[in-house]
């Protein structure tokens, strides 16, 4: 049992350490704390048949306390770690027919069907995600960002460098 358990433990700061190791495009994982992702539940205004895109989506967490809302979610991330640990908890949650992950990156994906759009990105893709999102969302739509903000597009609310936008 003793050797049982520090394989375990040696797997899971590899895979850990792969986790935050793996060399890739993108901002850094960084998580999101549950204060703020109250106020991203609250920006989101999701009713029910609503459908939310979470840019970057990291290890889930966001997409699964939406998803226990009983709101749609798909996740779109490119770190394969990340990925699994998404999955994992999607799983083990019974969250599957609420809660996608998606490995792609959302710069390749049209975002025309969503009603909401989460983003934690990083100060030097939001001239580009804003332009993308202001010719892909319908009218209506909303854009909540973590920590950063559009450099164009004039939010309508902030709480906590949280900030919403509605096209």
């Amino acid at each position: 049992m003793f050797w049982f358990i520090i394989i375990f433990v040696a797997l899971l700061l590899i895979f850990g350490f792969l986790v935050m190791a793996v060399a890739i495009q993108g901002a850094p994982f960084v998580p999101t704390s549950r204060k703020k992702m109250a106020v991203i539940k609250r920006f989101a205004c999701a009713q029910p048949k609503a459908k939310v895109a979470d840019l970057g989506s990291g290890d889930g967490r966001l997409m699964v306390a939406i998803a226990k809302s009983g709101i749609i979610v798909h996740g779109y991330e490119i770190n394969p770690g990340l990925i699994f640990i998404s999955r994992l908890w999607i799983r083990l949650l019974g969250l599957q027919k609420k809660a996608l992950v998606y490995n792609k990156s959302f710069w390749n994906v049209d975002l025309s069907s969503y009603d909401v759009v989460v983003v934690y990105g990083i100060d030097y893709i939001m001239e580009r995600l804003e332009k993308k999102l202001l010719k892909e969302l319908k009218p209506g739509a909303r854009a909540i960002s973590n920590n950063f903000k559009f450099p164009n597009w004039k939010y309508r609310e902030k709480k906590d460098r949280i900030f919403l936008y509605i096209k």
